[in-house]
């Protein structure tokens, strides 16, 4: 028999100085294993639940909840159908009171393939774009995505012979990449990410850590 888990969200209300109101609500895929990766408030006052789902032996799509107020459920998407082994990272919610969603697929045949993917979704969780990044076998996730004033940037790990880097993915509104930028410096080794920051002129500010080479 699967097992099934659950994860668990807890919501406390301030009332007044002297108490508190609690709910607790529970949301589980119904045949798989299931942990809550993102959430945030919605635009009505109600959440949305981006969750990995996994069968025992590979992850598989995730999908999103949206809830009202209360956590009451609206609606389930899941992001992906049939048995791809999906890898989803974040979600972030848009200017536009949609999401975006970050995530990898891997396909194993012919040759192991890392494919790397940005998905938009409107208010009702409904698919308005999809964009997939062939990186073959040197991505290995996509945990970061931000909202710019004209796009969208992504951000990428790879690994080549056990150096670390990663590439800056930048989106238009309608997902279309305009640039792409691989952070490897020759001085460095093993480069990763932090966070980045959109500045006031729309420029992209990234700091992270690396070695230098030799240690």
């Amino acid at each position: 028999m699967k097992k099934i888990a659950l994860f668990i969200l807890l919501i406390f209300s301030s009332l007044s100085n002297i108490f508190a109101q609690t709910w607790p609500k529970a949301y589980t895929h119904g045949d798989y294993n299931s942990a809550g990766l993102s959430i945030m408030e919605t635009y009505d006052g109600g959440l949305a639940i981006l969750s990995q789902t996994f069968d025992g032996t590979h992850f598989l799509p995730g999908f999103i909840l949206k809830t009202d107020v209360n956590g009451n459920i609206l609606w389930r998407r899941d992001l992906l159908v049939g048995d791809t082994t999906t890898h989803v990272y974040n979600m972030i919610t848009t200017s536009d009171t949609g999401f975006i969603i970050s995530f990898r697929t891997i396909e194993e045949f012919p040759v192991p393939t890392n494919k790397f993917s940005y998905m938009k979704l409107n208010a009702c969780g409904k698919v308005e774009w999809c964009r997939i990044f062939n990186n073959n076998d040197k991505a290995i996730s996509s945990n970061k995505i931000y909202e710019t004033p004209d796009g969208y940037v992504g951000m990428i790990k790879e690994n080549v012979d056990h150096n670390f880097y990663f590439t800056l993915v930048k989106m238009d509104v309608n997902g279309n990449p305009e640039w792409m930028f691989d952070f490897d410096d020759a001085n460095l080794n093993s480069e990763t990410f932090g966070d980045v920051s959109i500045l006031n002129d729309s420029s992209i500010l990234v700091n992270g850590m690396a070695c230098a080479n030799g240690l």
